[in-house]
């Protein structure tokens, strides 16, 4: 099982891709589950539009990308999933999508992952931070003492730089 973007379907039947795994053979898609008692929610990732420059140009465009036209160009090219309610699931070009679109489209709750929600510091570069210490954990997968102290550490030093610089470090 792999964790992964609305982008792998598209990628993995492309044309250019040597193998050509069948969806619901191969590979497929599922809602995050619930914990205990509560409520599913849509866990997703994403990224956001936002202006830098305060003019009516940049303001139409910001109002354009939020339309079912702009996100049904998006989706008719796979490998994105729209949280627009109004986009017809029909313009999605693989299952997965229109299903991940669906999720998202009905959900009452949406939370992002914790990649959307981390500092890079922590985690968001391969060999470092959070992501590195997992993948340790996955050796040594008995030591949780060890996992959530080196957690706790990797946090706090990720959040230390970016007061001492101000943002990102």
């Amino acid at each position: 099982m792999v964790y992964e973007g609305d982008f792998v379907a598209s990628e993995l039947t492309n044309d250019t891709n040597d193998i050509k795994p069948t969806l619901g053979q191969d590979f497929d898609r599922f809602d995050f589950p619930a914990i205990g008692r509560s409520e599913s929610a849509a866990v997703t990732g994403g990224d956001v539009a936002a202006l830098f420059t305060d003019n009516e140009a940049a303001k139409s465009l910001v109002r354009y990308l939020a339309t079912p036209e702009a996100a049904e160009l998006w989706a008719s090219a796979g490998g994105f999933v729209s949280p627009n309610r109004n986009l017809d699931p029909d313009a999605y070009v693989d299952a997965v999508n229109r299903r991940s679109a669906r999720t998202l489209q009905e959900a009452k709750t949406i939370r992002f992952d914790l990649s959307d929600q981390q500092p890079p510091a922590f985690g968001a570069t391969a060999g470092q931070g959070m992501r590195q210490i997992f993948r340790d954990y996955l050796r040594r997968p008995a030591d949780v003492d060890a996992l959530t102290r080196r957690l706790d550490e990797a946090a706090t030093a990720a959040e230390m730089c970016e007061r001492a610089v101000g943002g990102e470090c």
